[in-house]
């Protein structure tokens, strides 16, 4: 469920930029932001489909939770870092306990 993830994520928004001092940045990653929402509504229905994974904890654990827990650990990450781990740790988790 990882790699379902984070394969179409790197084709869609390609490899963040390494400067985000320009007000550009901001535009940057609310593009982010909505790709990877997109991603993971498009990951939750497939698991809910495909695997078995009931969508009403475990696919909105995965939409929202992933993305609440971006947002908590962006001191640790930045905020477009983590939309790099996170999401993809959180599939994997979900998937290896639920699938």
């Amino acid at each position: 469920m990882a790699a379902l993830y984070l394969f179409p994520f790197l084709l869609l928004a390609g490899l963040p930029p390494s400067d985000f001092s320009d007000i550009g940045a901001i535009f940057i990653w609310f593009v982010y932001f909505i790709v990877a929402f997109i991603i993971l509504v498009i990951e939750a229905i497939i698991a809910h489909a495909w695997l078995d994974i009931s969508f009403v904890p475990w696919g909105l654990a995965l939409i929202f939770g992933s993305l609440l827990l971006t947002v908590a650990l962006s001191p640790i990450f930045t905020l477009l870092g983590g939309l790099w781990i996170v999401p993809p740790a959180v599939a994997f988790l979900i998937g290896a306990t639920q699938g």
